[in-house]
C-alpha cells in the first residue's frame, strides 16, 4: 500500500509539471508541443490508474 502511495505522489509530481510545462509551451507560441504535452500529461495518469485497476482484479 505504501508503495501504491508513492506511485502516485509522484504520478501527481510528474503530471502537474508537464501541464505547467504545457501552458508554457503554449504561452511561447508552440501550440502543437503544448496538445503533445497536455496528451502526454494525461497519459501519465492513466496507465498507472489502469495498471492500478489491473493489479486489483486479479
Amino acid at each position: 500500500m505504501l508503495l501504491w502511495i508513492a506511485v502516485w505522489f509522484l504520478v501527481g509530481i510528474v503530471a502537474i509539471r508537464t501541464i505547467s510545462y504545457g501552458r508554457w509551451a503554449g504561452k511561447q507560441g508552440n501550440a502543437r508541443g503544448a496538445i503533445g504535452l497536455y496528451i502526454l500529461s494525461s497519459l501519465t495518469i492513466i496507465i498507472p490508474a489502469f495498471i492500478y485497476y489491473l493489479n486489483n482484479m486479479r
